[in-house]
Parts: structure tokens; C-alpha cells; sequence
């Protein structure tokens, strides 16, 4: 077998396998945790989870720019002087940005439980922050075996905590939190361990630290300003329901978005070894590449929708006080299809083009879009579904328009698939939200046919490149 797919092999496998293993217990923890802590504190929870998203900003995309200077790097050739520099700058910069966030907290926070809440979010993200360094090196370098073993243990030691917390009858949500910023420390105190020679050393001059340290965010920072813009463009919508709704409401709607991102943990796996594999590639074999690629993704994205049957049907048996809010799966689990597309194909091809600058543009549109849509849906209308649906438009839309853009400046094709792709989750809302049941099924599964017939050359021409290549691997 070719050296190269070996390794790409190799990596997927540690990558998926990590990916399921983490889906596993998202899904055990998406089961349990609601029906035992009951919908307010289970609401909670999720706030501390919707808070924890967006402590990232502290790190002014400095870990961002690290792993674009390096990507495609073997880890043996880095320049551990500047590395071990970096770390411990970040590490004093982040303590000082943490004690300042807490005296904040303490000084202009009334409500007990946001303040609670507010302060277990900044000691957490002080070592998320920390950590995000070890994994975007890891990552950079290819080393995507220990990469995917750390991202587990933090799961893996996490679900062994809430399961004693429950065992043990804990109803709070506080606990839980607690349990989420221990196992990050471990993780972060572990990875330290495995990357000591990064952390432990001669650095280099303060000076030459500080410059390169700014090298990196001016880097990093639009990456990351993205990465932040990307999310806050589904955060505005949820931070609008909290407001204008309660925090009850806050909590069914993002069940029903926590069991979206399932699919989409796993779908992702596979973009861990994206970008190092796309910065070693021949870059005029790129485009060409995206088309496979993108193929390779669709036919089984849009057939995975199909879970939705079973799944909404266990869960609103399983939960039955969210059963209400389930319904707004039919909505949500489309955008898996747009998110998965644009942060394991687009937005990969993007970095490796180094295109930062078109990521933050198209995230910064979307995200203004997101501010005026939230403004007319909740605060003028107050229509809970038309703000659930704007999140599928504003992805959907996102997704369109950073595509747009790469295939223009890789110079291919794709408007036929795009509107393909938009009449097939188009098709699954309406057929969902207003048949439901197997009348529903019946008819998504008919649309997906004719998808797959009006693709067959494309889906043809896949098999047989994936045979291809399975039997002159097993030749070599």
C-alpha cells in the first residue's frame, strides 16, 4: 500500500474510531442527563455549555496562528525554543484575562445561578484555552493518533463522572459542571505531560517571544474571529430565546440542536486529517480532489437523514417532556448536511489556500444576517419557529456562499449540485413538518431516489474510484 494512504488510513481510523466512541457517550449523556435533572436544571446545564462555546475569544486566535504557521510540519522539526515561549506567554496572558473575567462576574452579576455558572465557565476556559495549544499542534503535525486519544479521554472521563453523579441521585446541574472543568484540567495536565518538551526548556528571548506571539494572533486572530463569527451565528438565535422566551425553552431548543451535532461529531472526524493531508498534496490536483470529495460526502449525508424516523420516535417516547420541542428536528437535522460540507470540505480547502480573510468575510455576513433575522423573529414577531427555521437559512446560506466562492477561485463547477442539494433538505422540512410519520418517510426517501438517479454518473464514476483504489492498494 502506498505509504501515503497508509497513513491517511491509519489516521481516519484513530480519527473515527474517536469520533464514535465520543458520539457514543454525547448520546448516552443526550439520554440520561435530561430526564434525570428535569428541564430547568438540564436548561442550565446547557447555558454553561452555550457559555463555554465563546470563552475562546480570550485566545485571541493565538493557538489559530500557531497551527497554520505549522500545518503539514513533522513534529520532530519544530522549533521547540519558540514553542515552550509561547506556551508560557499564552499561559500568563490567559491567567491575568481569567482573574480579570471573574472580577467582572463577581462585580456586575446578580443572578446566583448565571453568576455560578459564569465563574466554573472562566476557570474552564483558562485550561480549554490552554489545551486548544497541544491539540492544534498534534493536529498540524499529523500526529492525529494521540490528537484523537486526548480528545477522548476528556469524554471518556467525564461520562465515568456524571454516571457516579447520578448513581448518587445529583439533580443539579451544578455538579455536572463542576465534573466538565475537572476532566478538562486532567486533560490539559496530561497533554502537558505528553508534549513536555514544548512546555519544559530553554525558550527563546522574551522579546523574540512577544514577537513572535503577536506573528501568531495577527495570524490566528481572523481565524479565529471566524471560528467565533461561525458560531455566534446559531448563538444569537439561542441567546434571543433565552431572552425573550425562558431559560426552559433555552434548554428544548438546544436538545434538539445538541442531537443534530451527533452526526455532525462524526462526520467531522474525517477533517481532523484534512488540512495536513491537503498542505502535503499537489496543489494543481486539488480541485479535482474537492469533487471527489465532495461527492463522497453528499450521497451519504442525505441518506443518513433518514435516522430522523426512528430517532425522533425513541426520543419522544425516551424524553417525553421535550416531545413539544422534537419537532423542530425535522428543521434542524438538515443543517448538519451545510455544517459538515463547510467545516470538513470548504472551509479545510480555505485554510490550506490560506484564505482566513474569506472565512471571517462570509462568517461576518452570515452573522449579520443572524442579528436581523433573531431581531425580526423573536423580538418583533415572537415566533419561536421562524427563529428555528432562520438557523437552517443562515447556514444554509453561509454554506452557499463560501462554496461560491471556492469554486470560483479553484475554478469549478457546482451550482447544479448546490440547488440538488437545497431541494433534497428543502423537501425533508416541508415533507416532515407537515406529514410527519411514515407519510413523511415515504416521501423523503422517494426525493432522495430521484437525487441519487439524477447523480447516478457522478455516484457511478465514485464506486468505481473507490474500487480502484481498494484494489490497487490490496496489490501494493
Amino acid at each position: 500500500m502506498n505509504s501515503k494512504l497508509k497513513v491517511l488510513t491509519r489516521n481516519l481510523t484513530y480519527s473515527v474510531n474517536a469520533k464514535v466512541l465520543s458520539t457514543l457517550i454525547s448520546i448516552f449523556l443526550i439520554l440520561i442527563v435530561p430526564k434525570v435533572l428535569g428541564v430547568t436544571e438540564y436548561s442550565y446545564w446547557q447555558l454553561y455549555v452555550f457559555y463555554l462555546n465563546y470563552i475562546g475569544i480570550l485566545g485571541f486566535g493565538w493557538s489559530d496562528g500557531i497551527y497554520l504557521k505549522i500545518g503539514g510540519a513533522k513534529y520532530i522539526e519544530l522549533d521547540r525554543a519558540v514553542l515552550i515561549s509561547q506556551f508560557w506567554l499564552m499561559a500568563i496572558t490567559e491567567t491575568i484575562l481569567s482573574l480579570a473575567f471573574l472580577g467582572i462576574i463577581f462585580s456586575f452579576i446578580a443572578d446566583p445561578d448565571k453568576r455560578y455558572i459564569l465563574i466554573i465557565t472562566a476557570i474552564s476556559g483558562f485550561f480549554l484555552i490552554m489545551r486548544s495549544l497541544f491539540f492544534y499542534i498534534l493536529e498540524a503535525t499529523n500526529r492525529i493518533k494521540e490528537f484523537a486519544l486526548f480528545n477522548i479521554i476528556d469524554r471518556v472521563l467525564y461520562l465515568l463522572l456524571t454516571v457516579v453523579a447520578l448513581v448518587l441521585h445529583v439533580v443539579s446541574y451544578k455538579p455536572l459542571i463542576i465534573i466538565d472543568m475537572v476532566s478538562k484540567i486532567v486533560s490539559f495536565l496530561m497533554l502537558a505531560y505528553l508534549c513536555k518538551d514544548i512546555v519544559i526548556g530553554k525558550a527563546i528571548s522574551c522579546s523574540q517571544g512577544i514577537r513572535e506571539a503577536w506573528d501568531n494572533i495577527s495570524i490566528g486572530i481572523k481565524l479565529m474571529i471566524a471560528n467565533i463569527a461561525s458560531t455566534l451565528i446559531i448563538g444569537v438565535v439561542r441567546w434571543g430565546i433565552e431572552r425573550q422566551w425562558d431559560i426552559a425553552t433555552f434548554g428544548k431548543v438546544s436538545l434538539t440542536l445538541s442531537i443534530s451535532n451527533l452526526l455532525l461529531l462524526l462526520v467531522n472526524s474525517v477533517g481532523v486529517v484534512m488540512f495536513p493531508l491537503l498542505r502535503q498534496a499537489k496543489q494543481e490536483k486539488l480541485p479535482r480532489l474537492y469533487l471527489h470529495l465532495r461527492n463522497g460526502m453528499m450521497f451519504p449525508l442525505f441518506g443518513l437523514l433518514v435516522l430522523y424516523y426512528p430517532g425522533v420516535l425513541l426520543l419522544s417516547q425516551w424524553l417525553p417532556k421535550y416531545s413539544e420541542s422534537l419537532k423542530y428536528m425535522a428543521i434542524i437535522l438538515p443543517i448538519c448536511i451545510y455544517e459538515s460540507k463547510i467545516s470538513m470540505l470548504i472551509n479545510t480547502y480555505l485554510k490550506n489556500y490560506r484564505k482566513e480573510k474569506t472565512i471571517l468575510f462570509v462568517n461576518g455576513i452570515t452573522l449579520g444576517l443572524s442579528v436581523l433575522t433573531t431581531y425580526v423573529s423573536i423580538f418583533v414577531v415572537s415566533n419561536l419557529l421562524l427563529a428555528v427555521l432562520s438557523i437552517f437559512i443562515l447556514l444554509a446560506f453561509r454554506c452557499i456562499l463560501a462554496e461560491i466562492i471556492l469554486a470560483k477561485f479553484i475554478k469549478i463547477q457546482v451550482f447544479k449540485d448546490t440547488v440538488y442539494e437545497l431541494v433534497v433538505s428543502i423537501c425533508f422540512i416541508l415533507f416532515n413538518w407537515y406529514f410527519a410519520g411514515y407519510v413523511g418517510f415515504i416521501l423523503y426517501l422517494g426525493i432522495y431516489f430521484v437525487y441519487l438517479l439524477i447523480k447516478r454518473k457522478e455516484l457511478s464514476n465514485l464506486l468505481i474510484l473507490i474500487n480502484t483504489r481498494l484494489r490497487s492498494s490490496n496489490t501494493e
